[in-house]
């Protein structure tokens, strides 16, 4: 499973030794802050740098029929993996059972559905009725590499929890605790600003 950054990178903008079994706080922890980070950038951004499932996701249709194009269908993601019969589902109801698409329709923008798979977009070329929650689909979604941006991202929410947490707090790295403190504040509000700027950046705009 991909990570978006990882314990040495947090130490190193922490400015101390790697994590172990026996640092404070240990670095099954760090592990657990580097998950909490990466599934708030993707619950915040719904956006992901590595492959997520959606399963049965209703579908309304975002467009009349038009010729050559088909009926539109908006899914929630962008960069979407190209359909796998067997792993993806397109489904329609036809008013007493789900057909299922991509294992028994072909796709293709002169055949019977096609996937703008950059965007997220699938389009019907039948003229059949839609029905209410007529059509769902499974899919899988997500970037190949994670950018740059989101690696920060994740090693300065990661970075922020560390210093929040009362077991790093309770250490003492420098005598003159009073002046310490205040630094780490300067670099949570420092690093919160990044980070907002990032997300910002990052997040899905969808255009119906």
């Amino acid at each position: 499973m991909t990570t978006y950054c990882t314990s040495k990178q947090v130490a190193e903008v922490l400015q101390i030794s790697n994590f172990n079994a026996d640092s404070i706080p240990a670095d099954n922890i760090i592990d657990r802050y580097i998950e909490r980070a990466e599934a708030k950038i993707e619950s915040t951004t719904a956006h992901a740098w590595q492959t997520k499932t959606v399963t049965d996701e209703y579908l309304e249709p975002s467009s009349l029929y038009r010729y050559g194009t088909g009926i539109r269908f908006k899914l929630s993601h962008r960069s979407i993996k190209t359909f796998v019969s067997g792993t993806d589902k397109l489904e329609v109801w036809d008013g007493s059972n789900w057909v299922e698409y991509v294992a028994n329709k072909t796709e293709g923008r002169s055949n019977d559905y096609w996937v703008n798979y950059t965007e997220g977009v699938v389009y019907l070329i039948g003229t059949q009725r839609i029905y209410p929650d007529g059509v769902r689909c499974t899919y899988r979604y997500g970037e190949s590499t994670v950018a740059a941006s989101i690696e920060e991202c994740a090693i300065l929410m990661t970075a922020i929890m560390v210093l929040n947490s009362p077991e790093f707090s309770s250490v003492g790295f420098t005598d003159d605790g009073g002046s310490s403190r205040n630094y780490d504040r300067e670099r949570i509000a420092e690093w919160k600003e990044t980070i907002n700027n990032i997300l910002a950046n990052n997040t899905e705009f969808n255009v119906f």
